[in-house]
């Protein structure tokens, strides 16, 4: 889930439930994705149970001394215990974030996690996907990238806030990645796979012509060779 226009990406959670005492636990992992170290990050969460009925809300947690550099993960290592253990949903907003040069972020307007849809698998692009992957580096050949305008998300699957620079993760520019997927970028692609192959197919010729002329001297040679031997022998023979 992206927070909308935020600097942090909620990657996923994780439920635990004690079984000593049935207690119940979850665990955030979020990701920075600026520019700079978050130091911390403020959150509150909000628990419905099966029915969507609110159960609980807790409020004013932190993660603290995080030292998160861009691209860097952390949350999975702090578990928060529920106050309730008849619950279904949990809901995460993020109050305030805390960075190393002094700045702050703060949701004054509630803004939400919003759910990201799956990426297209570069499977989608069919027959082409073969001169896909000749334009591209292997890292990122997992999923079709995707422009949302002040956000784009990467063929690794990694989430970017700066559209002009490189993936955060595999160092994979967008326009890298929207070119290979386009129309005149998939035929250049084929065009230069199909090169190769022909190049290929030419060295190989060559390499065997190379073979056969060798072996068509070697046994010619070996003939005169021999030739020349028996008639030297002959009159040997003869007397």
């Amino acid at each position: 889930m992206l927070a909308k226009g935020r600097a942090y990406y909620a990657r996923g959670k994780r439920f635990f439930k004690s079984l000593l005492t049935s207690d119940v636990y979850v665990a955030f992992e979020f990701q920075n994705l600026v520019n700079k170290e978050i130091m911390s990050l403020h959150f509150s969460l909000a628990c419905t149970d099966a029915n969507g009925a609110d159960v609980c809300h807790a409020t004013h947690l932190s993660f603290l001394e995080l030292n998160a550099e861009t691209g860097k993960t952390f949350g999975l290592n702090v578990m928060v215990q529920l106050p309730e253990r008849d619950i279904h949903a949990v809901d995460v907003m993020v109050e305030k974030v805390v960075y190393a040069d002094g700045s702050l972020w703060e949701n004054h307007v509630d803004l939400p996690f919003v759910p990201l849809a799956k990426q297209k698998p570069l499977s989608s692009l069919g027959k082409m996907e073969k001169y896909y992957r000749q334009g591209i580096p292997k890292e990122a050949q997992y999923y079709l990238a995707e422009s949302h305008g002040s956000w784009w998300q990467c063929g690794c699957g990694q989430i970017n806030l700066d559209v002009n620079a490189p993936c955060i993760t595999c160092n994979t520019t967008l326009p890298t990645l929207l070119d290979a997927a386009s129309l005149d970028g998939l035929q250049n692609n084929k065009n230069k796979y199909l090169q190769r192959r022909i190049q290929e197919v030419v060295t190989n010729i060559r390499k065997n012509a190379r073979g056969i002329i060798a072996a068509v001297v070697y046994i010619v040679a070996a003939s005169i060779v021999a030739l020349i031997i028996i008639a030297h022998f002959s009159p040997l023979l003869k007397g």
